[in-house]
């Protein structure tokens, strides 16, 4: 008779190995490990978020910076018992982290919008994706993986493969540049 392929290696009563086997791939930088595991449980991960409620959009852009975070992390990732059960977790702190930035940046916005302001110029979207357009690369990512990503400090160091301290320092460089041509765009409007 014909040899087939290995029969798999039960882990947990009638789930295998294989997931397991990719999250030891990618800790090992495998990038073909990602994208199997991302094509076994991409689907299962989208569905997760749509029913936690995430618009299509976001568990989307969710799902992808699940992965992203995983990769990224990989020297860090643990040994678990059930992969798909560790992409939930992250994505689901994931989508509470952006709730919780969408729910500030409202109430941020409402309670600015109920202040009585004086008839200054006002800034638009336009000004501020310029403003930001005029920040050296580096600096632009660290801001925008923190102020839109909700990335923690430590969390934009990793990414950017940087230490705390260079991206506190970027960020504070970046508050400092936008506020001055925000200001600047201000008066000359």
């Amino acid at each position: 008779m014909g040899e087939g392929p290995p029969a798999p290696v039960s882990c947990h009563g009638m789930r295998t190995c294989a997931d397991e086997d990719l999250l030891a791939g990618i800790r090992a930088g495998d990038p073909a490990a990602l994208e199997d595991l991302y094509g076994r449980t991409r689907d299962r991960l989208f569905t997760v978020l749509r029913r936690m409620g995430a618009d299509p959009e976001t568990a989307e852009d969710l799902v992808h910076e699940t992965y992203l975070r995983i990769w990224n992390r990989r020297d860090q990732l643990p040994a678990v018992a059930s992969p798909v059960a560790y992409l939930c977790t992250t994505a689901r702190r994931l989508w509470i982290n952006q709730r919780e930035h969408r729910t500030f940046l409202r109430r941020l916005m409402d309670g600015l919008a109920r202040r009585p302001r004086p008839s200054a110029p006002t800034i638009d979207r336009e000004d501020i994706d310029r403003a930001l357009a005029a920040l050296d690369e580096p600096v632009r990512e660290a801001f925008t993986l923190h102020r839109y990503g909700g990335l923690s400090y430590r969390d934009v160091a990793d990414a950017q493969g940087v230490a705390v301290k260079t991206v506190e320092a970027r960020m504070k460089r970046a508050f400092d540049e936008l506020r001055l041509r925000l200001r600047n765009e201000r008066t000359t409007t």
